[in-house]
């Protein structure tokens, strides 16, 4: 499939091959296909052509976080945001970053800030909620959940997880806490109809 598209996307580049919309496409299939020095190349060429091209940086943070270079993803971010201080997607993917090591207060932070620059990108409440669940925060982790599925509606992984979380609510609540107890059974109750 990323394969087809790959294609697609070169024989577009050969009719114009300044498009930075291009290059940074093949960039992000070829991380897809794991081909992280092309998807690389792709993106350096795309940043010659127009230095302010966003999403060519958000893009490189992914590639670089899946080789595991985290470092070189952190300075593409900070790169990134001299050029273009409120890049939603570069906060997006750094907190992603974070995220895979383990940083997760730092994670939470770069996606509260690519929700504040926008307040309806997609996936950042989950992943907000990821990282409250990573830190045993069910409340939260719910919260955001919830926010999640306002945003984008009904999400069968984003009710999954919703789903999953009262269960641990549920099978954790102290007995002092019956009233969360029970709350929790009518909600999964209702989410499994």
């Amino acid at each position: 499939e990323y394969a087809q598209a790959i294609e697609a996307y070169r024989q577009a580049l050969e009719l114009s091959p300044s498009d930075v919309e291009t290059l940074t496409a093949l960039g992000v299939d070829s991380t897809r296909q794991k081909q992280f020095e092309q998807a690389l190349s792709y993106f350096e060429q795309a940043q010659q052509i127009d230095p302010g091209f966003e999403p060519c940086y958000g893009y490189r943070i992914v590639t670089y976080s899946q080789m595991g270079r985290h470092d070189k993803a952190e300075e593409m971010f900070y790169l990134a945001r001299q050029l273009v201080e409120d890049c939603p997607l570069c906060y997006f993917n750094i907190g992603n970053s974070h995220y895979i090591r383990g940083n997760y207060a730092h994670a939470i932070d770069c996606w509260r800030q690519t929700l504040r620059i926008d307040e309806r990108h997609g996936q950042t409440h989950s992943r907000i909620a990821d990282a409250y669940w990573a830190r045993d925060n069910l409340e939260k982790a719910l919260e955001h959940y919830r926010a999640e599925l306002a945003i984008t509606g009904q999400q069968e992984g984003t009710l999954q997880d919703i789903r999953d979380v009262l269960r641990q609510m549920h099978a954790t609540a102290k007995p002092s806490r019956s009233g969360l107890s029970g709350l929790c059974q009518k909600l999964l109750a209702k989410l499994t109809q």
